[in-house]
């Protein structure tokens, strides 16, 4: 698995790990796969580019909110401490928001 991101965040896969905050290799949460699968799988050929990225952004941070694997690693890369269910609970609601947009 690959991780890559660009911070002019010209293709749609380095905006959407913008939009996440997986920007750190270190950290990574998601490969560049995983995003290209679901960039993939939700492209309807019709959207927008942004709508696109905003769908493949709430699809992922509600990912994000059901593995507590993933979560691990953006407990560890924020540094801070929190507790599980907050993380949980902070990306469940980032997740609904993007899924309005």
């Amino acid at each position: 698995m690959s991780f890559n991101y660009t911070d002019t965040l010209s293709a749609n896969r380095d905006k959407v790990r913008f939009f996440i905050g997986d920007t750190v290799s270190t950290y990574e949460i998601f490969s560049d796969e995983e995003i290209d699968a679901t960039l993939d799988r939700l492209d309807d050929g019709v959207q927008s580019d942004n709508r696109l990225v905003y769908k493949v952004v709430a699809e992922l941070l509600q990912e994000i909110s059901q593995s507590p694997g993933r979560l691990e690693a953006v407990h560890d890369g924020v540094g801070r401490t929190f507790t599980m269910s907050r993380l949980v609970s902070l990306f469940s609601d980032r997740a609904n928001s993007w899924a309005g947009t």
